[in-house]
């Protein structure tokens, strides 16, 4: 998980680099995706960053944390075992309910939206959800926030 979370930064800079993006943008959509997440799309267009740069490099950011958090999350497990156990029961518990296991992650979608991945993240994780099918949900809930936000910011819509 680090190693992909290495290539999303990667890739968050090469993004960055070919839409122009500056470094006092670069670190001001950063930091705002990693507080206000998908918001971060309307600081960019405030910025004065394109509509399309902007939503890849804050749905790149937005990926890129994404694999950093269960990174954090896997190491956090590996050096406790009080975690260790925890996490185990729920998982336990979590797998006896068929539905819950086979459609958790699809919850993922709009939870991303409404609380945002500081707490999906941690949800899908210890709840042992498949990974793959987590990630892919948070992205793609986050993708749609991120659109709809640039969009609104930068008044394709006509709301602002």
């Amino acid at each position: 998980m680090a190693l992909f979370a290495g290539f999303g930064a990667i890739a968050t800079l090469l993004t960055a680099l070919v839409g122009g993006i500056s470094r006092t943008e670069f670190l001001g959509v950063l930091s705002s995706t990693a507080l206000i997440e998908y918001g971060a799309a309307a600081v960019a267009i405030g910025m004065g960053i394109p509509p399309f740069p902007a939503t890849a490099f804050v749905s790149l950011s937005g990926l890129t944390l994404i694999f950093l958090i269960f990174t954090v999350l896997d190491i956090l497990t590996e050096r406790s075992t009080v975690v260790q156990r925890l996490v185990e029961r729920a998982q336990r518990r979590t797998k006896t309910i068929a539905w819950l296991q086979r459609y958790g992650a699809i919850a993922l979608v709009p939870g991303v939206i409404v609380v945002g991945f500081w707490v999906c993240v941690p949800i899908a994780w210890f709840l042992g959800w498949r990974r793959s099918h987590s990630i892919v949900a948070l992205f793609l809930g986050f993708l749609g926030a991120t659109i709809a936000t640039t969009a609104i910011a930068s008044g394709l819509l006509g709301l602002s």
